[in-house]
This record gives structure tokens, sequence and C-alpha cells, in this order.
């Protein structure tokens, strides 16, 4: 174990390296060596033992005479290897991306130094697989995103939408989709610009909207927007979002659809205020979904322990969090027997 640490360790003097070059139970590790010499390189290129070279392939100090041996290594797990090394040049990138094998394009297509002009042939790739894990390489530039936003096939436009760095152009872009489900997807998106959300809030599909609502990085601004939306299906889903404002929950509670203010009543992460007001609500049923809640503080216990409708009661001794204090005061009901 130690002479494997100490093949890896940057610091080793030629001498070693040489002699670990010719050591089954050392090269290995010494292919991951960054600082091993080209002499080195070329030997481990050449070295019969696959494992060998997948780690060589790997190392982010290879030279460019080494890179195109290895981009040409008969064995195409080797290539996929060497296609992940963020430190390949253009002229081997250009290589794995017209390579035969699918699969060393795909891994190519992650590969987050890529230049523009090889993004761009793998945007034209005819491979399904390779466009889908190049939209969402997170180093794509605008134009390549732009490309792939008019993409034909919509599930690579939806995909494009798990890239972390999409402009608010190509935003735009995927806002305006004749597609329902790439809007969706949009809406769900955690980076999204405030325009981009003014937008989908007026999406003319209740499904975007709905998605949009769910999202856990909507400003406030947006939340309020929602809260008023026509639709109660995404008024809904906007009062299950773990993620809302205490403004957006207390707007939610003068909500004239019971089923909002039930649904707000199972949120998990209300505010004690609104817990509170919660507990005044004048239909029974919010009361009741707010008693079964395993979040609602002690003071909203205390309220709803005191509450005129048994039933309300009976949740909140259902409830596996009451406090002990809670517990005693509802053993003491006669109509809980």
């Amino acid at each position: 174990n130690m002479r494997e640490y100490l093949a890896e360790n940057p610091s080793l003097i030629e001498q070693i390296r040489l002699k670990f070059s010719q050591d089954e139970d050392t090269i290995r590790h010494l292919a991951s060596n960054p600082t091993i010499s080209e002499q080195i390189q070329l030997k481990l290129a050449k070295d019969g033992d696959e494992f060998v070279r997948n780690r060589l392939a790997r190392n982010p100090s290879l030279i460019k005479s080494i890179q195109l041996e290895l981009a040409k290594d008969g064995d195409k797990f080797i290539r996929n290897c060497l296609a992940e090394n963020p430190s390949l040049i253009e002229s081997i990138q250009l290589e794995l991306a017209q390579d035969s094998d699918d699969l060393v394009r795909c891994f190519l297509a992650k590969n987050p130094n890529l230049t523009e002009q090889i993004q761009l042939k793998l945007a034209e790739d005819e491979d399904y697989g390779v466009k889908q894990r190049l939209v969402t390489n997170p180093n794509l530039t605008e134009q390549i995103q732009l490309k792939l936003a008019q993409d034909e096939d919509s599930n690579i436009r939806c995909f494009l939408v798990e890239n972390p760095n999409l402009t608010e152009q190509i935003q735009l872009k995927l806002a305006q989709d004749q597609n329902e489900n790439v809007r969706c997807y949009l809406a769900q998106y955690s980076f999204m610009t405030e325009v981009i959300e003014l937008k989908l809030a007026q999406d003319e599909s209740r499904s975007v909207r709905t998605c949009l609502a769910k999202n856990i990085n909507l400003s406030e601004k947006l939340q309020l927007k929602l809260a008023q939306d026509g639709d109660n299906h995404v008024r809904e889903s906007l009062a299950e979002n773990l993620y809302i404002t205490e403004t957006t929950q207390l707007r939610l509670t003068q909500d004239n659809d019971t089923d909002i203010r039930i649904a707000l009543a199972k949120n998990p992460n209300l505010t004690e205020q609104i817990q509170l007001k919660l507990t005044q609500d004048n239909d029974s049923d919010v009361r009741e979904c707010l008693a079964r809640n395993t979040h609602i503080s002690s003071s909203s216990q205390l309220k709803l322990s005191q509450d005129t409708d048994l039933w309300v009661r009976v949740s909140l001794a259902a409830n596996p969090n009451i406090t002990e204090l809670i517990q005693l005061e509802l053993a003491r009901d006669k109509y809980l027997d």
C-alpha cells in the first residue's frame, strides 16, 4: 500500500517512477500521477493492461501525442475515459467527436471544457443519447444553448432545462415553446429570472402554472401573483409548497376555497402566526387537517385542544407529536372516551 501511494505522489523522483513503471503492483497507480514524464506516458499508453491505460486516460497532464495515442486505442472503454478528461486539446476532442462508437461521443458530451466548435458538432450528432448528455453540460455557449432550444425533438428541449446555466434569452425561448411539456419543465427550473417567472405565471396552460407553483425558488412577488390565480389547482399546489413565505401563507389563509386552506393546513412549514390563524378557520375540516399536522407548535396544539368540534380534538389526539401537556389535557376530555 505504501508503494501504491508513493506511485501517485506528484513529487516522486524520475528514478523511482521508471522503476514503478516496470512493476505490475505499482504501474496502475503511477498512471494516475499528474507529473509523469513523456517517456513514461508513452510506455504506459502501450501497456497491455487495460486498467493502466484506463487510469492514464484520466490523467490531467497528458501530452498531445499520448492523447492521440489513446484516442485511437482499440478499447472503447479507454476512449470513454479519455473523452471525459477536461485537459483534452481541441484536435483530440474533434477526433473523439467523430468516434464511431456512440458511447464515446456520449462521454465526450459531458466534458466541461469542450470548445464551441466541438459543442456544435455534438449538437448536430444523430445519436439521441449524445445530445441528451450535451444539453446538461454546464459550460455550453449561448449559441449552442440556442441551437438545442430549437432542436426538433421536444425531449431534448425538456432535458435542456436541467442545465444550470441557461441564459435569460434561452429561458425566454423555452418559455415560448409550443410544446406544453417543455414549458412545464421550465416552470420547475431552479434558476429562472424574474422576467421568465412572470411570463410563465401568465401562461394559458393550467399545467404550466401548476408546475410553477411547485417551484421551490419562486420570488415572493411571484408567489403572491399565483396566490390570486383563477385556477384552484394552481393555488392548491402553491399552498403545498414548503418554501412559500409567511406573507404568501397569510394570503392563502384568506382563500375562499376550503380545499386551498386544507392544503395549506397540511404544509409542514407553516409559521406559528399562520398556524394560529388557521386554528380560527370557520371550516372544521381545515382545523382537523391542521390538528394532524405533526409540525404545529405547542401554542397551536393548545388552541386546538380547546376546539369546540369533537373531530378536531380527535385528530389532535392522533397526532404523534403533541406535547405531554396536551396529552394530559385531552386525557381529561370526556368526549374522547
